[in-house]
């Protein structure tokens, strides 16, 4: 299945999701806006849909419409990516130990809807890449 519904929820309000998908709405969320922006995602949401909950840079306070959160009957995620501390931490332990990730296959930029449907296929084994600049 390709990702063809998705958004950032930060950048669009649900209205204008649901105008864009014909009332469908979108399968994947990345919700980094928190409680600012939650109830905008939740409505943007396709039957089934998920959401991937990663952060709060719209601060607010979470109030949370359930009308808005049960009617898609979506599945809420969240995505924790660790403290500033702990990516330094890591990536000193990469460096030390000369680690390198197993890389599948690398797209040019131009190729990206191709990259996307390879991913979706899932018969990857390790990183797709998409390169944006040579």
């Amino acid at each position: 299945m390709i990702m063809r519904r998705s958004f950032k929820a930060a950048s669009i309000r649900s209205a204008e999701v649901r105008r864009l998908t014909q009332g469908a709405g979108v399968d994947r969320v990345v919700e980094v806006g928190g409680g600012g922006t939650m109830n905008h995602s939740l409505r943007a949401m396709s039957l089934g849909a998920e959401l991937a909950l990663v952060g709060n840079v719209a601060g607010g306070s979470a109030t949370v419409d359930l009308n808005a959160s049960l009617a898609p009957t979506a599945t809420v995620r969240r995505v924790a990516v660790g403290s500033r501390a702990q990516f330094i931490s890591m990536a000193r332990a990469i460096s030390v130990n000369r680690m390198r990730p197993v890389i599948d296959r690398v797209f040019s930029f131009e190729e990206a809807p191709s990259a996307f449907a390879y991913y979706a296929e899932q018969k990857n084994f390790g990183k797709v890449v998409i390169r944006v600049s040579s």
